[in-house]
């Protein structure tokens, strides 16, 4: 409760509209429960001063399921806005080629998980896709982030033609350096119209990972 008080009074002090949670993983940390308990605790005392609470909550993962519906159930009452980190899929991908940031088939399925079609209209404001505005480049010793001006040095330095998955909806392209074959995942304006077009037909919002990564173009969309 002390804890509680003294976020919301930090709150209170900077006049910030409210704070964001990150609890990303309730079920794997073995205390769920708990931590449930804490953030309903917080958005009440939280609501009662008229501050927001933003919960950012894990994507889709079939033989994890890390949030449920159960849990968004749960927990609406208390948030005002789930965020969804539909970003970073093949993060854990073995692969020398890595793979997509975020097909746009599993960040619906991230969303058909916690909301079915009959709550969609009622819910769109409390659901936000998580869009990236960064990329990955993969080889076979792992992987590394790559930023919009590492994006433009990229393409400058090597000239790559870039490669549109129709699958995925994800541009990725080639290249070779330091002894080393190379596959890089970034943004471009298709990938985001994409995604910008489901989030729309799935009725939710969009909540952008994060600003100043991208280009400055990508703004042009919305």
């Amino acid at each position: 409760e002390h804890a509680i008080q003294l976020l919301l009074q930090e709150c209170i002090t900077e006049n910030f509209d409210g704070f964001v949670l990150d609890f990303s993983y309730l079920h794997f940390s073995g205390y769920g429960g708990a931590i449930r308990r804490l953030i309903k605790s917080i958005g009440y005392e939280f609501h009662a001063k008229q501050k927001e609470i933003i919960l950012v909550v894990p994507p889709f993962i079939p033989q994890y399921p890390l949030f449920t519906a159960d849990d968004y159930k749960e927990l609406h009452d208390y948030v005002d806005q789930f965020i969804i980190m539909t970003y970073d899929y093949s993060s854990t991908n073995r692969s020398p080629k890595g793979g997509p940031s975020a097909p746009t088939n599993w960040m619906m399925q991230s969303v058909l998980n916690l909301l079915p079609p009959s709550m969609r209209k009622e819910e769109k404001h409390k659901l936000l896709l998580g869009l990236n505005f960064f990329g990955t480049t993969f080889c076979e010793e792992g992987s590394t982030p790559i930023l919009g001006n590492q994006f433009i040095e990229l393409l400058e330095t090597f000239q790559p033609t870039l490669k549109w998955s129709q699958e995925d909806q994800e541009h990725s392209f080639s290249y070779s350096y330091d002894e080393l074959e190379w596959t890089a995942y970034f943004p471009t304006l298709k990938y985001i119209d994409e995604r910008l077009k489901l989030a729309e037909s799935l009725g939710v919002g969009i909540s952008v990972w994060e600003l100043g990564q991208g280009l400055d173009y990508f703004y042009d969309l919305f």
